[in-house]
């Protein structure tokens, strides 16, 4: 009666199971009735959906998304984003894990589990923290193990570049794409490591959340000092 009232529509109602415990009854219902209109509409939908999702070049893919990773089957970096290449320049045709350590999932560092865990979110930690200042040519550096140019108020974990983003499998390439966003502790970690608020996408909320922290950072020291 429902269904005709509202949609024009006979539904027959069969009881499939029926259970009563501590006074309440559990009922299995099964519903038969004519779908074609909903079936249709979503082929509809989805003919649209496939119409609007145009192909985009690689070269504007890498510029949307600045930290961007692309690698292969072997876990070897294929191609970089803008702002990637600027502080690391020196990492595409290494591996992976020479790289980046995985810090999120806890899983190991593989094209197979890479490929099933994809639908998590993954965050990657630079093995070697990176010099974004105080080089001659204006270039950036990855400082190496003896490397003791840091400053001595300026933490290793600050020296490292975090990135937190998701794995997306590029059928068209063959290849894996990690759309990472940097993540840090503060505006001055920030600096440290090279990397300024141009720098960061502007598709997301990432400059925001550097201002946000530093704004808390100057409001916190303020309450302290009073």
């Amino acid at each position: 009666e429902v269904g005709h009232h509202f949609y024009n529509t006979d539904v027959d109602v069969h009881v499939l199971q029926q259970t009563s415990s501590v006074g309440v009854y559990h009922v299995i219902l099964q519903l038969s009735f004519d779908n074609r209109a909903f079936r249709l509409e979503e082929k509809r939908k989805t003919l649209r959906i496939d119409r609007t999702m145009l192909p985009i070049k690689a070269f504007l893919f890498l510029e949307i998304f600045p930290f961007c990773l692309v690698f292969d089957s072997h876990l070897h970096i294929k191609t970089i984003g803008k702002s990637l290449r600027a502080i690391m320049p020196d990492i595409t045709g290494r591996r992976l894990p020479e790289v980046f350590d995985l810090t999120r999932p806890l899983i190991e560092c593989t094209w197979e589990a890479i490929l099933v865990h994809s639908n998590n979110i993954f965050e990657l930690s630079s093995v070697m923290p990176i010099l974004g200042q105080g080089t001659t040519n204006g270039n950036h550096q990855i400082l190496g193990v003896d490397d003791e140019a840091e400053d001595d108020d300026v933490s290793m974990e600050d020296r490292l570049l975090h990135l937190k983003g998701q794995m997306l499998y590029m059928e068209e390439w063959k290849s894996m794409a990690y759309l990472g966003t940097p993540f840090m502790r503060s505006l001055d970690a920030m600096l440290h490591t090279g990397l300024y608020i141009n720098d960061l996408s502007m598709h997301d909320f990432s400059r925001d959340m550097v201002l946000a922290g530093q704004q808390q950072s100057a409001e916190l020291k303020l309450a302290l000092d009073q």
